[in-house]
């Protein structure tokens, strides 16, 4: 019989089923930055509740915003192109659009799956409204496609002022939780979760300098990640916010704040005025018109660190300047007051996660980060080639495996291996227990008759324990394991890791041991 069945899926993030979407980055004059970050601040504030009104403000500084990638409405499909915004939680697209304009718009009538809401959907926004009206339709987000989801058909953009006018993006698809959706209705990330279409209920973003970003909806990509995730429970499910441990310049401390929001939809770093102010002091910058900063860049500038979860994450000078004008660059720090309870806090915005590849894990609510490769830490890996198996029993005393087949994996395939075995005793409940070492690391537990997944390192994929079909009699009993290889796998996950994975009863006899080892020239599944 097949008494209990386990997953081993390698760089899920290449796994059907997850896509990836290129983002354009909108690039700005040294001017264009400048006056950007000026005529936004005030608008970034008002979303975080800067100047303690009760107005639901959501959606970003988008004059400031740079990168967008493309969704599509209806049927058939409406291109838009979206900013993918983490601080916000509701999608939008324009209906009508400004004069002399030349943004895509979405007409339902030209849509077969397009049922009518009407409910008004209104945002005060600094210097105007963002209105129009609620609808639902299908929307696809790259290969994956919601069906009749609940969105704001916009005909009133006046309150983005000129940063829409000229702006080349479209409308905002708002990756944040459900507590912060405009009038209630559901967010992407939980219709998609929904759907069941996703690999994993995550999404990372590889926000790259000179190039196309990328946005990858049910994983993440191991090719733009270099080392290890480093994750950081939410402290809130409204933005994506975390606890922020602390902030240095160089070796000094230089804020007292303990929270942090991470925000795709914010280019800069923003933070309590009085604690921006005294790290431009320091670094010896300007002000501009009141509200950003320039440094002469041809000095030495301090590392600017933040602490999140216990680990320090460095941004070199090259990291935090932005446009260059001769000797003086324009600094991608600015002052923003968020009042208690929801501040003060830091905001990371792209300025942080061009440094930092940053995992946004919806299912188990928390941060990923890792550092995101540029064209100097690019890693070579193993592509489309195959992967050996090896077994043996390593001496569970209540179980025994005596064979394993298939004994090859070929690479950016799913492959189902069935290992035969002798269970002494029978099981009604328990305990399972991964552990990978070596040059990476990992642990996590759960119930023997239960499912659960684990990422593994280096966003390589994850393991899913899938549970037994409780109670298993004793007896002969056959193990199967789908293992699915990613077309690439960095060259250190294939050099020296092991994963052990073990079984318990309820009473603490051992009923299973398997070891997966990775070597340099073939991955062993020591079964």
């Amino acid at each position: 019989m097949k008494a209990f069945a386990t997953s081993v899926a390698l760089a899920v993030a290449s796994a059907e089923p997850s896509i990836r979407i290129p983002l354009v980055k909108d690039e700005k004059t040294y001017q264009e930055t400048l006056e950007s970050i000026h005529l936004g601040a005030s608008k970034l504030q008002a979303k975080y509740g800067g100047h303690g009104g009760t107005s639901s403000v959501v959606i970003d500084d988008y004059q400031n915003a740079q990168y967008y990638g493309q969704i599509s409405v209806g049927t058939p499909p409406q291109k838009e192109m979206v900013i993918f915004d983490t601080g916000s939680a509701n999608l939008w697209v324009p209906n009508k659009k400004p004069l002399l304009t030349n943004h895509n718009l979405y007409n339902h009538g030209k849509s077969s799956t397009y049922h009518k809401n009407g409910t008004i959907f209104k945002i005060q926004y600094g210097s105007g409204p963002v209105s129009g009206v609620y609808s639902a339709d299908d929307v696809t987000v790259g290969n994956f496609k919601v069906k009749d989801f609940t969105f704001a058909e916009v005909d009133d953009t006046s309150g983005l002022g000129l940063g829409y006018r000229f702006g080349k993006f479209d409308g905002i698809l708002g990756l944040g939780w459900d507590s912060i959706s405009v009038g209630g209705v559901p967010t992407i990330m939980n219709a998609l979760t929904a759907s069941g279409q996703m690999a994993d209920s995550v999404f990372g973003f590889y926000l790259a300098n000179n190039k196309p970003g990328e946005l990858e909806f049910g994983g993440v990509d191991p090719k733009h990640v270099s080392g290890s995730f480093q994750y950081v429970p939410l402290s809130s499910e409204s933005y994506w916010q975390i606890k922020l441990d602390g902030v240095k310049l160089g070796s000094n401390s230089v804020s007292q704040t303990k929270s942090a929001i991470v925000d795709s939809g914010t280019s800069l770093l923003a933070g309590p005025s009085a604690e921006v102010k005294a790290i431009a002091a320091k670094l010896g910058a300007q002000s501009v018109m009141g509200k950003e900063w320039t440094v002469d860049c041809s000095k030495d500038l301090p590392d600017l660190t933040f602490t999140l979860g216990g680990k320090p994450y460095t941004l070199k000078k090259e990291d935090y300047i932005l446009a260059q004008q001769g000797s003086q660059c324009i600094l991608g720090l600015m002052g923003v007051d968020v009042p208690a309870p929801r501040g003060p806090l830091w905001i990371l915005g792209d300025v942080f996660m061009r440094k930092y590849y940053t995992q946004f894990d919806w299912g188990k609510k928390r941060l990923g980060f890792a550092l995101a490769k540029t064209t100097e830490t690019v890693e070579e890996g193993v592509t489309w080639g195959s992967v050996h198996l090896t077994w043996s029993d390593c001496g569970a005393k209540h179980g025994t495996v005596t064979g394993l087949s298939p004994d090859t994996l070929p690479m950016g395939h799913t492959t189902e291996v069935l290992g035969e075995g002798v269970l002494l005793e029978g099981v009604d409940g328990g305990k399972f227990e991964f552990q990978v070492s070596g040059p990476v690391s990992a642990h996590f537990t759960g119930d023997l008759c239960s499912s659960k997944k684990q990422s593994l390192p280096m966003g390589a994929g994850s393991i899913e324990w899938e549970g037994l079909a409780c109670p298993v009699a004793s007896g002969a009993a056959k193990v199967g394991t789908k293992i699915f290889l990613s077309s690439f796998i960095p060259s250190s996950m294939v050099k020296g890791v092991t994963i052990t994975i073990k079984a318990a009863a309820t009473n603490g006899d051992a009923l299973l041991c398997m070891s997966l080892h990775t070597g340099t020239s073939a991955t062993d599944v020591i079964v």
